[in-house]
């Protein structure tokens, strides 16, 4: 009776394990993609400045991932702190729409990231 319990339990913490992993690696897609999409706009100036200052924001975001790899409390708090500061830089509070593209995407990996450091 206690080996089936353990054998529950064991099942129970793979389940919780898997779950975290596939939370970090969807999140860590998202910033991927969501660094290409900011990345596209940077195209339309000529190589030079102009085209490192229109890549800052994607500089930015790909360096928060790859300081944060092991800490996901701290990468969740700084995405979470990128997102409100796309809100009030960008002013995207403004129109909806703008504010799923630019805003809401650095909020929804830094949720993502806080779960996953809750089920450490």
């Amino acid at each position: 009776m206690a080996k089936l319990k353990k054998q529950k339990q064991t099942k129970k913490k793979a389940k919780s394990f898997r779950d975290k992993v596939t939370l970090l690696n969807v999140a860590r897609s998202l910033i991927v993609l969501y660094s290409l999409f900011l990345a596209i706009f940077a195209l339309d100036t000529p190589f030079g400045i102009g085209l490192l200052v229109h890549l800052l924001p994607t500089i930015i975001i790909l360096g928060t991932l790859v300081l944060t790899l092991k800490n996901h409390f701290i990468a969740g708090s700084l995405f979470i702190l990128e997102g409100l500061g796309t809100i009030f830089i960008f002013h995207t509070y403004r129109d909806l729409f703008v504010f799923f593209i630019i805003s809401a995407i650095p909020l929804l990996i830094g949720i993502m990231f806080l779960i996953a450091s809750k089920k450490d």
